[in-house]
This record gives C-alpha cells, structure tokens and sequence, in this order.
C-alpha cells in the first residue's frame, strides 16, 4: 500500500529536561498577585470614601430629579430627550436640527436657574448626569454617573450610584460586586449602591 502524500509517521518527540523553579519566577509572581490586588483594591476604598464625602449632593441631586414634573435627565451634555453636541443642542431622532440652550431649554421646560442648580449640584458631587427612571415595582429609582478619577481605578464603564427603594439585584459585598462580570451592585447607605459593570 502506498503512503499518503499528507500522512506523517509520528515522530518520536524530544525528551525535555524538568526546569527547577526559581527565586526570580516566585517573586514575579508574588508580583503579579500584589498588583492585581492593590489596582482593585483602590477601587472599592476610592468608591465608598467619595459617597461618604459627597453623600450631600447626591442626595441634593436625587431630590431635584425626583422632584421634576417631566425631565428625567440632566446632565452636563444631556437634558432629557436633548443631547449637546459642538455647543448646539439636538433632539433625539432629530439630529438635522439644533438649538441653542435657551429653546433646548424652553422645549424641556425646564428654567435656566434650575438647569443652573443642576450643573452646580453635578460639579459638587463631581458628576455628570442625574437621571431617574420609572422602572415597573422598584419605586423611586434613579442614577448619578460619576466623572471617573484621573489615575483611572474604576471599572471599564463609567462609575454609578443608584438611590433606589428596593435593592437591586444582584446585590453582593462591594468585593464581590467590583470583580463580578456582567452587573452587579453593593450596598454603600441605605437606599444607595454602587453599580460595577465588567463586560
């Protein structure tokens, strides 16, 4: 029988000598662990210490969103259905035609002294966007987005806290929610969490 062009004899494969571990690979390890500890652990620690800080405005800012008859969004490039680009405002679904912030806001309904309440109160708790949500059976329900810190120690996604009645789910330790993948949240007061997405 003839041999196939593309089959092989097996080779018989080289016998490779056992290598000793060494000091250096044990410490670049070692290494390795303390890294991967101290980039998550500033992440849990820096969360919970600015909500201590700050936890005035973001209550501020919780009451004014609530508070409001129709807006359910503010934020530094965002009023409800409206979204600033290049200085201009647009509507959603409609990005042909801007507006300048008096009719953007004159449209919302929404007066300019509030809309600078809002901005004032976001540039205190350093953050960017309030917004509350009608969310079916968990009550008041709402986010701040945080601006994240320059050294960049929060998770991929922006960092949030969310005021809601009811707890949200997954509901875990603030170690547990930090690492887990998909979203999860950790209790930080009572009617606050922090929200971690790791996709």
């Amino acid at each position: 029988m003839s041999r196939l062009f593309f089959k092989s004899t097996p080779r018989a494969q080289p016998r490779t000598r056992a290598r000793p571990v060494t000091v250096s690979a044990v410490l670049a390890g070692v290494g390795i662990l303390t890294g991967l500890a101290v980039w998550r652990g500033p992440v849990d620690a820096s969360l919970e210490t600015r909500f201590i800080a700050h936890r005035a405005d973001f209550e501020r800012l919780r009451d004014m969103i609530l508070g409001e008859p129709v807006v359910t969004s503010v934020g530094v490039d965002n009023v409800g259905d409206y979204w600033l680009f290049d200085g201009r405002w647009v509507a959603a679904g409609n990005r042909f035609t801007t507006f300048d912030q008096s009719e953007m806001l004159e449209a919302t309904g929404l007066s300019e002294e509030r809309h600078r309440d809002y901005l004032s109160a976001l540039s205190a708790a350093r953050a960017y966007r309030v917004l509350r949500k009608p969310a079916v059976g968990t009550g008041r329900w709402g986010r701040v987005v945080l601006f994240p810190p320059a050294q960049g120690t929060f998770p991929r996604r922006g960092p949030t806290f969310v005021f809601a009645e009811k707890p949200p789910e997954p509901l875990l330790s603030m170690d547990k929610a930090s690492r887990a993948h998909g979203t999860a949240y950790a209790r930080l007061a009572e009617g606050w969490y922090a929200e971690f997405s790791n996709r």
